[in-house]
């Protein structure tokens, strides 16, 4: 599971409803991943996937990342000028290394590139049956981006008086999480972001594409730079905005519910359940026991408690002292 921060839950089942981003790798950008590719025994296909790749992991914190690409499928040359749907979804699978430089991203990239093509007659389908990964209608399995670089144009064709060209069309619609699509030409490169728009928002997609430009310049102005120096521009993700102004803090809302709701349970533990009244006469003795104790307020006080009603009760009783709580693992070990 690849995951990418997202600005809300995913819902119980995937709606496909997606949008579009729409970039360009500038001529100067794409002539020197040429170059670079052709003088180190690459494709710019290869390129242009591993950063997209690097990119993935950086926001999704992983450091093991599967990622889908489109194959043609037309290996034999019978199949070369056939009609018919040959392309297959290959998922490629990349692990980044602890030294990892973007030299040697490329080629770990390559080399499983070239292992996966070696059996591209296996359909995703076959592969999903023989994995067995656990299913979920949230996502799909096994594959949650894809990355598409169409290197096929679609030329302008005339046929005796009829003129027949391509029109841009899109209907609103997210196969996956996020495709990014490459498409080649001559002076610079079209691209596009497909994403879905119940998971990303259209200023996050932005944020993505410039910085899969930053990389892309940073790897070919530095191949043999490690992966993890190489910061991003920006990182941020913007959350729905909250209509509601926030303008009691979380012990003036539990007192109104210790006033609303004093009999109904607050907390439901394995070893007992609290009501909201119980729950405040507990905070309070604790919050009085501190500060007898000589605490005062802003202060951080550690929590060292085992996951139970115990908790809630000390960290309100914390928080009613005007200070902070320091959760403690109860499974760290003691110091010598």
């Amino acid at each position: 599971m690849l995951n990418l921060p997202t600005y809300k839950q995913r819902e119980n089942r995937q709606k496909h409803v997606g949008d579009r981003v729409y970039f360009k790798v500038n001529h100067d950008i794409k002539q020197k991943i040429e170059n670079f590719a052709k003088n180190h025994g690459y494709t710019p296909y290869m390129i242009y996937y591993s950063i997209f790749v690097l990119l993935l992991g950086r926001y999704a914190n992983q450091k093991d990342i599967i990622v889908g690409t489109l194959f043609a499928n037309r290996l034999r040359q019978k199949f070369m000028d056939s009609i018919g749907y040959y392309a297959a979804t290959l998922p490629i699978r990349t692990i980044f290394g602890e030294k990892a430089t973007f030299k040697t991203l490329f080629n770990d990239v390559k080399k499983n590139i070239i292992d996966v093509l070696g059996h591209s007659n296996k359909s995703l389908d076959e592969i999903v049956k023989k994995v067995n990964p656990p299913r979920d209608t949230r996502y799909n399995p096994l594959v949650q981006v894809l990355f598409v670089y169409q290197n096929v144009h679609f030329e302008d064709l005339s046929i005796g008086n009829l003129n027949v060209r391509s029109k841009r069309v899109y209907s609103k619609t997210s196969k996956l999480d996020l495709t990014l699509t490459i498409i080649p030409h001559e002076y610079e490169n079209d691209c596009f972001m497909e994403f879905d728009t119940e998971l990303f928002d259209e200023k996050f997609i932005n944020s993505m594409c410039k910085n899969y430009i930053y990389l892309l310049e940073a790897a070919l102005n530095a191949p043999e730079e490690s992966i993890y120096k190489i910061g991003l521009t920006t990182n941020k993700f913007s959350k729905p905005q909250n209509k509601h102004k926030i303008t009691k803090n979380i012990v003036e809302y539990f007192q109104e519910q210790v006033e609303k709701n004093p009999n109904k349970i607050a907390v439901e533990a394995n070893d007992s359940n609290f009501t909201y009244s119980e729950l405040d006469s507990m905070s309070n003795k604790i919050a009085n026991f501190l500060l007898n104790s000589g605490i005062e307020t802003k202060s951080k006080i550690g929590v060292f408690l085992h996951r139970d009603s115990r908790v809630i009760a000390s960290i309100l009783g914390i928080l009613k002292t005007g200070s902070a709580y320091v959760p403690i693992d109860t499974s760290y070990p003691k110091k010598e």
